[in-house]
């Protein structure tokens, strides 16, 4: 995961370039916090660019806009496709009981996504990192069952 000020300049195109080389032979998955790598025409230049690197773009479901927002981008770079659930704290403007916990539509949202992703790569991991109690346990658990249903779960 990159911070917010890592943005698109070309010291962050050379330090992407030497996290390739340097991991070369092991899968990696780059999350961009900044939403400047992911707007406007320069979007699929950088998705691009991340197969050409064998690099996995991380999908993430999270509060805010951009590559971090629910409606957040969703795409494959690589032989992984990788998800990230960190919970929304907040759902049309009203903050949940529970700050992470998702709600079952919010997950279905997210079953034709996940599905897609699995087409279009031979792996796919998902990460519930919206640790409180047992959110996380709980919504991996539903989104399981919601992809088992429709087919999408192996």
């Amino acid at each position: 995961q990159y911070p917010g000020w890592f943005t698109r300049r070309p010291e962050a195109w050379a330090e992407l370039a030497l996290l390739a080389g340097r991991m070369a032979g092991l899968r990696v998955a780059v999350e961009f916090r900044s939403p400047k790598w992911l707007t406007g025409d320069g979007c699929e230049a950088v998705l691009e660019w991340l197969e050409d690197h064998g690099l996995a773009y991380v999908c993430v479901d999270g509060p805010g806009e951009g590559p971090r927002a629910g409606t957040g981008m969703v795409a494959s770079t690589s032989d992984v496709a990788v998800v990230r659930f960190i919970g929304r704290r907040e759902v049309d403007g009203e903050p949940w009981t529970s700050p992470y916990r998702y709600r079952r539509d919010e997950l279905e949202g997210w079953v034709g996504r996940i599905g897609a992703l699995a087409g279009s790569s031979p792996e796919v991991h998902v990460l519930m990192d919206n640790c409180w109690g047992a959110d996380a346990v709980d919504n991996a658990t539903e989104l399981f069952h919601l992809l088992r249903a429709s087919g999408s779960a192996s």
